[in-house]
């Protein structure tokens, strides 16, 4: 009933029991279309059918899960968020246990959905070593409030081995290559390009970390290194016993296990015999020892796999997570997760178990209809002394050579008249569907699902739920979505009612205590329909303000940023939101109009700096142009050839990306020493250049990784004092400079007019805004900025106070330079009087 509510025609019936025409072909036409329209939820009342989307989908974030906290199954499109609210739900108004049962072919992060953390830690380390292919079953605890306190993990049915290991480190001798293990390419493709075995890996190793065992993961992976190393050991028969033809990997396979080669030779090549009291070793023919190895590998992963379920219960259990809530009164929510039935042209014994299992949960199932009971196919396969599993038990305890023949002469001998021996707390259910087996996100296999869906008996389902009502629905919420929030007749049902009546729907409606009831899925549409020509009349009316709105703001000069916004009917506030939304974008887009599509980095750049320095330092060079390596432009460096080949082999060397900011500057160290020196910062380095050594650079060996810094200080004058704080607590303080070194001085004053005509050539502003946005981009986050006159740094770890003032008395500085503070004992920034009058007045 969601689907057509909330989506859209053109998405299908998000909600079987409303299709039109009830049969397999009108089923399968909906769900196919639905795949085709990325939408792979639908219900079927309160059961919801996932079909695997084989690629990753945006729809379970935090944003999702808020929209269906607290919310109907019925109010928002079918999802599984909604079915694990309704469990929770049902959970706390009856204070009664329920279960989710999900059950089929699906994707992992479909069902992670619904499980904690916990269990994600047990899922994605299933997606790295194993094809997903085992069932668990999870308990999660809940108080009287609702709140989650404990939880226990049950694990069974780990079926087959590996699969895509290849994000594991080369320190287990193991390469990048899947397809060269014969464990890992025993599949179609070790690869699959919905999944990321990189990301998953880093998952699972902060997944350990949350619960509490990251310690133990080295371990966990050389044991599966191990296992993938098994898989490689291969034998050669001497006479009848079999020998290990690679020796080199038994010690590498012993390495990781932590045992003697020698144990471990012994247990690939040999078995233990048990006759008459007496213990004998015995050596395996090749056959023997291949299938022992396999097993031996099963056995070691199943045991490993156990280990982990049990570090996460240890964490999460009632018993151990909180003593205080040990005796505590809680109710639980079950969640079962186990493969689907499948028919392959050879089924392994894992396989076969997973399809009982399956049989076993339909008889759950099928209660809910009136469909083929499979109870005889069920005691087929565990029926005491007769059954399936009776007789292979019995098999494998006869004496001598047991083999497969053996097992089916004796199953047939039993089995031969059965009619179906040669054929193929309260329950939310979740089922799935495979849509192909090529893991193809565009492939929908009609009968392949086809099969699927008459198993499951989801078309039964659909019947049963129709022989009721098709639809329900509280009636505030019925009057809301019939657009008539503001009903002043009476009670909510009174509305209900008068609509029905006015839509000549009476006969097919009931009106319960809260709720109204539709029953066939031909009324619904018929309010649906009439519902959606109503909200055409109301958007029209609404559009009709909004435009008198933008014809009132279009020719304003801030563009109506102080325009009252019209009102609206609090139902359309969502509406509302987005148009207000749409204003700000067209409001913004009009003022960035007037700026060239070219300019437009540099001026977000410059809005960084503004946001940081405007209001707290007096200038900071918006006005002119930002160019940002001025280290290679003769207008600023007469030295820009040097500098530009020295930049060329260090970008070469160092194999840096980008300049961030270069520079001629005046340095001080902790001796108040000023010097010149070319200021370069990268995304990778901070380097010191020396100009009157043709730009050699001061730190070759070690050069200083922008991560290292950590704030950065200016103060709020016109001088251009600049200091990079370092972790190491050996910081940078210089004076970003116009001083310009020139090889020839006679051509200093014409360099020196044409800098005249330069508008202004403070860096200051520069330098924060490029570092801002570096930060941003690279880290996420924004760098510190420190406004202040005075304040601290460090030299090699010795502290010192920083200030900047005009030099006074005596003859007039030609250029900014570093001088002794005996005030504090400090560095200050002495700028020329001349120079600190004129940039002033230039400022005002």
């Amino acid at each position: 009933m969601a689907g057509t509510i909330h989506e859209g025609a053109e998405f299908g019936v998000g909600d079987f029991v409303l299709l039109t025409n009830l049969d397999i072909n009108s089923f399968m036409g909906n769900l196919k279309l639905r795949f085709q329209k990325g939408k792979i939820y639908t219900y079927i009342g309160e059961v919801v059918v996932s079909v695997n989307p084989y690629r990753p989908l945006p729809i379970f974030d935090k944003s999702y899960v808020d929209m269906y906290r607290g919310r109907e199954i019925y109010e928002r499109p079918p999802h599984i968020f909604a079915v694990a609210d309704a469990a929770y739900k049902a959970m706390k108004r009856r204070n009664k246990n329920t279960c989710i049962v999900i059950s089929g072919s699906k994707i992992s992060y479909c069902n992670q959905t619904v499980f904690w953390r916990p269990s994600g830690t047990l899922k994605r380390t299933g997606t790295i070593i194993h094809p997903g292919k085992f069932g668990k079953y999870m308990d999660i605890n809940f108080d009287f409030k609702g709140d989650p306190i404990g939880g226990h993990i049950n694990n069974y049915l780990l079926e087959k081995l590996l699969s895509g290991c290849s994000s594991l480190s080369p320190e287990y001798e193991l390469d990048s290559n899947p397809r060269n293990y014969y464990y890992l390419s025993q599949g179609d493709s070790s690869q699959v390009s919905s999944l990321n075995d990189s990301a998953d890996f880093k998952a699972v190793n902060e997944a350990m970390k949350v619960i509490g065992f990251y310690d133990h993961s080295k371990t966990f992976w050389s044991i599966v290194a191990a296992i993938i190393h098994l898989g490689e050991v291969n034998f050669t028969e001497v006479g009848d016993d079999a020998r290990i033809q690679n020796r080199n990997l038994v010690t590498t396979v012993s390495q990781l296990l932590s045992v003697e080669p020698s144990e471990t030779e012994k247990a690939l090549c040999k078995r233990v015999v048990a006759t008459k009291g007496e213990v004998v070793e015995k050596g395996h023919t090749t056959d023997q020892a291949k299938f022992g190895r396999d097993a031996f590998a099963k056995a070691i992963y199943d045991r490993m796999f156990t280990e982990i379920v049990k570090c996460i219960n240890k964490a999460i259990d009632l018993d151990n997570n909180n003593n205080n809530n040990r005796n505590m009164q809680s109710t639980v929510i079950g969640v079962l997760d186990i493969y689907g039935f499948e028919i392959f042209d050879n089924n392994s014994f894992e396989q076969f178990c997973i399809n009982y299992c399956n049989e076993k949960l339909q008889q759950l199932f099928i209660e809910l209809v009136d469909y083929f009971n499979n109870k005889i196919i069920c005691d087929l396969v565990e029926a005491q002394h007769v059954g399936i599993l009776a007789i292979l038990d019995d098999a494998c305890h006869t004496a001598g050579n047991t083999t497969d023949k053996q097992f089916l002469d004796a199953l047939c001998k039993k089995m031969k008249d059965h009619k179906h021996f040669t054929s193929k707390s309260e329950p939310y259910y979740v089922r799935c569907i495979k849509p192909n087996e090529d893991k193809s996100p565009n492939n929908f296999n009609d009968q392949r699902c086809q099969h699927q869906v008459l198993y499951l008996g989801l078309l039964e389902n659909v019947r049963v739920r129709r022989a009721g009502f098709a639809f329900r629905m509280p009636y505030d919420r019925f009057l809301d979505r019939s657009t008539w929030p503001n009903y002043r007749g009476g009670q909510p049902r009174d509305g209900v009612r008068k609509i029905i009546e006015e839509m000549g729907c009476s006969s097919d409606v009931q009106f319960g205590n809260t709720k109204v009831f539709i029953r066939t899925p031909q009324t619904v549409f018929k309010l649906e329909s009439a519902r959606g020509d109503k909200i055409s009349s109301v958007v029209c009316v609404m559009l009709q303000k909004v435009g008198f709105f933008y014809r009132g703001v279009k020719q304003s000069p801030n563009f109506g940023k102080k325009v009252k916004w019209p009102q609206h009917p609090p139902q359309l506030q969502k509406v509302a939101a987005t148009l207000q939304a749409a204003h700000r974008r067209w409001r913004a887009f009009k003022i960035l109009e007037p700026i060239a599509a070219s300019e437009r980095p540099i001026f977000r750049i410059k809005l960084l700096a503004g946001e940081t320095l405007v209001g707290r330092r007096k200038r900071w060079g918006f006005e002119r142009q930002w160019t940002a390596n001025y280290l290679t432009n003769p207008l600023w460096n007469g030295n820009a050839q040097n500098a530009e080949e020295v930049l060329k082999f260090l970008k070469d060397k160092d194999q840096f990306q980008k300049i961030i900011f270069a520079s001629l500057v005046k340095k001080t160290n902790r001796f108040c020493k000023s010097t010149v020196r070319g200021l370069v910062i990268t995304e990778k380095f901070v380097y010191k250049l020396d100009p009157k050594k043709k730009y050699k650079d001061m730190r070759p060996e070690k050069p200083i990784e922008t991560s290292q810094i950590t704030r950065l200080t200016v103060t709020p004058g016109p001088d251009y004092l600049l200091c990079l704080h370092l972790n190491d607590l050996n910081d940078v303080v210089v004076c970003l400079t116009d001083v310009t070194v020139f090889p020839d001085q006679t051509k200093v004053s014409e360099e020196m007019e044409k800098l005249k005509k330069l508008q202004s050539r403070d860096l200051v502003g520069e330098v924060v805004g490029r570092m801002m946005d570096h930060w941003i981009r690279a880290y996420k986050k924004r760098i510190d900025v420190a406004i202040q006159t005075t304040f601290e740094c460090n030299f090699k770890g010795k502290p010192r106070f920083i200030s900047a003032g005009t030099a006074t008395g005596g003859p007039n500085l030609a250029s900014p330079v570093f001088q002794k503070d005996k005030n504090n004992n400090g560095i200050c920034l002495k700028w020329p009087d001349s120079r600190m009058f004129t940039e002033t007045n230039n400022s005002s």
